[in-house]
């Protein structure tokens, strides 16, 4: 799946996903960094590529959604080596197919003495880079004032949700829009979530 150079692929993955989580409600664009690397036209190598980059046979994961395969279960097994778990159990959440189905309200969100164990999500939708879907505005540290973007193919009551775990932070999840176009947008639990009409 991936070309000769994985640690090369891993620095450049590993660099957009902190500027983005830096720079909350920016798109970012991986295109570049899936031509080089990925052999495989699958439009989920990005995704595969940042399992590969953030986990490993010390992190557990759990895959929730309307469009959950054992494929995918699979294929993140034998790329990580990452332990399958329950959602509350969860290093890492991959939400599948735009809903959690409501599974988002057990996520791991960490603990008062280790709020930092909270999960990191990575969620599936259809377009970020559109004026359709759901209109989310962002606010906090790293935003000057506010940003929005929307959010194609996403389950409305899971972004609500996620806007009740992130107000009990430093507790809460950490959230990786990504749409199969190789784009990505970072919610960190620290942005306060608007949502629009």
């Amino acid at each position: 799946m991936f070309g000769k150079n994985t640690a090369r692929m891993s620095q450049e993955i590993f660099r957009v996903l902190m500027d983005s989580f830096a720079h909350p409600g920016k798109i970012y664009d991986l295109g570049v960094i899936r031509d080089r690397n990925i052999n495989s036209d699958s439009p989920a190598g990005i995704f595969y590529a940042m399992c590969y980059t953030v986990m490993d046979n010390e992190t557990k994961f759990t895959v929730i959604g309307s469009g959950i395969n054992d494929g995918m279960i699979d294929t993140i097994y034998k790329l990580t080596k990452s332990d399958y778990v329950s959602v509350n159990d969860t290093d890492f959440a991959v939400i599948t197919g735009g809903s959690s189905r409501g599974a988002i309200e057990n996520i791991n969100r960490g603990t008062s003495a280790f709020p930092d164990m909270g999960a990191t999500v990575f969620y599936f939708v259809k377009d970020l880079n559109c004026e359709t879907g759901i209109l989310l505005y962002l606010n906090g540290p790293g935003i000057k004032d506010r940003i929005s973007f929307h959010v194609d193919g996403a389950d409305l009551s899971d972004l609500v949700s996620i806007r009740k775990i992130n107000t009990e932070f430093p507790l809460g999840i950490d959230v990786v829009f990504y749409d199969g176009n190789d784009r990505i947008v970072s919610v960190p639990r620290s942005s306060k979530i608007t949502i629009g009409e």
